[in-house]
């Protein structure tokens, strides 16, 4: 396993753009991501705080390279780009691992993708950035915890191992939020800038 928080670009303070799905309410997520988490508690991993669980669709930029004033711009294309679109129910389950992380994977692929792909043309029409298409650069997730150091991958599958058969959780996707993100210790966190609704249908 990789060191999570060894991230090129991440040095102390930056912040940057996101759109995100949050999970805020969702009691059934957060008990699921609570048992899940302490799988590995005796390793070296930090949990992610419950009122932090999020799914990120994609970087927009640093918040030092972005100009705040084209964030309303953007908002109101991805209102545009978003208006056929509908909520849509995902499937939060099972956990499952990536180099740097402890994690849910969320299904089906086809909304979600639907979703990354509007809302980063709507950015890259306002910001002039070109972004991957979803089906390049997405694997959608929910992280439960993070890895603080490089470790043996065999003892983190080793100690999920019996936690894969936990019965996922169902979740609503009803809105997608443009957040800027910054790290607090061992922890992502957020200021909400403006969110995209889902009414269609």
């Amino acid at each position: 396993m990789a060191d999570h928080w060894d991230r090129p670009g991440w040095r102390d303070g930056r912040r940057t753009y996101h759109w995100m799905l949050t999970f805020p309410d969702h009691e059934q997520l957060r008990w699921l991501a609570h048992h899940c988490a302490g799988s590995v508690r005796h390793l070296a991993f930090d949990p992610v705080p419950l009122d932090g669980l999020h799914l990120t669709l994609r970087r927009i930029g640093y918040v030092d390279e972005v100009d705040a004033a084209l964030l309303d711009d953007v908002l109101g294309r991805a209102r545009e780009r978003t208006a056929g679109l509908a909520p849509f129910p995902v499937t939060v389950g099972p956990l499952t691992g990536s180099p740097g992380a402890v994690m849910f994977s969320v299904t089906p692929w086809t909304e979600l993708f639907g979703l990354h792909d509007a809302l980063c043309a709507a950015a890259g029409e306002v910001t002039g950035t070109d972004y991957p298409a979803a089906a390049q650069a997405l694997r959608p997730h929910v992280s439960v915890a993070y890895s603080r150091a490089r470790q043996p991958a065999r003892a983190v599958r080793a100690a999920i191992s019996h936690e894969r058969w936990v019965r996922p959780v169902e979740a609503q996707v009803s809105a997608a939020e443009l957040v800027e993100l910054r790290r607090e210790g061992a922890a992502y966190r957020w200021t909400t800038v403006g969110r995209v609704e889902l009414t269609a249908g």
